[in-house]
């Protein structure tokens, strides 16, 4: 342990980040709730502008303290990741940024019901949640799983698997919360991964959700693929 650290410190104060980088991967895996040497890891990323590495990177870390010790990060690693969200995504051909990060491809297909509120973003979180990766899922912020949790189940229970405490269940909900909390989480599974979203029947479609992922189209982020298919 001793010896990885004073490596890595010395790489680090000569710019040798990518070799940094693979002496503290090695580290992580032997102390994964060290804090210190996580830190350490995201700031070596950010220095190689793998913006995308130090996002999963982090979240992982989180995730693990969360389902593993039931605590979240501390107030600084918190900041140094908030910071890291203010960054302006670096926007590169394909899926890959300037440090080489290639995301997964998430493919999605879905079926429109009739006079069903809620119904295909509900059917898209469920879908997501069955094919994506459950600890960077449910670190999403708590508070937008709550929400979420009230148009699909699907939501607390997954989140009750890996944690001690549950989503709150929630008996009414204003639009605006649901809607915002679904576009966060669209959002946040664009960070790593392609996201595309294939719907079919889309003229029984509730407003809704039509709206919302109308909305979602408008904004045209990098690697969310929104495809409807009206029936025959």
């Amino acid at each position: 342990m001793d010896l990885l650290n004073a490596i890595a410190e010395k790489s680090e104060r000569y710019n040798k980040f990518e070799e940094c980088i693979k002496i503290l991967n090695e580290l992580v895996s032997i102390e994964p709730y060290n804090e210190k040497i996580v830190q350490k890891l995201l700031n070596a990323y950010l220095n190689l502008e793998k913006r995308n590495e130090a996002i999963n990177c982090y979240k992982k870390f989180e995730a693990a303290l969360r389902s593993d010790l039931n605590i979240s990060p501390s107030n600084e690693l918190k900041l140094l990741y908030n910071k890291l969200m203010e960054k302006p995504m670096a926007v590169m051909s394909g899926s890959q940024d300037k440090g080489g990060f290639k995301k997964q491809k998430l493919e999605i297909e879905v079926q429109c019901i009739e006079n069903i509120d809620y119904f295909c973003v509900s059917d898209i979180i469920r879908k997501i949640i069955l094919k994506g990766d459950r600890k960077y899922i449910f670190g999403l912020n708590k508070c937008y799983l709550d929400d979420l949790n009230f148009i699909q189940l699907e939501v607390g229970l997954g989140y009750e698997k890996l944690y001690t405490d549950k989503c709150t269940l929630h008996t009414s909900l204003p639009n605006v919360r649901i809607v915002d909390a679904f576009v966060k989480f669209i959002i946040y599974m664009n960070e790593i991964y392609i996201l595309n979203i294939s719907i079919s029947d889309t003229d029984k479609m509730d407003s809704i959700s039509f709206n919302v992922l109308n909305y979602l189209k408008q904004l045209k982020i990098t690697d969310l693929y929104i495809k409807d298919n009206a029936a025959m």
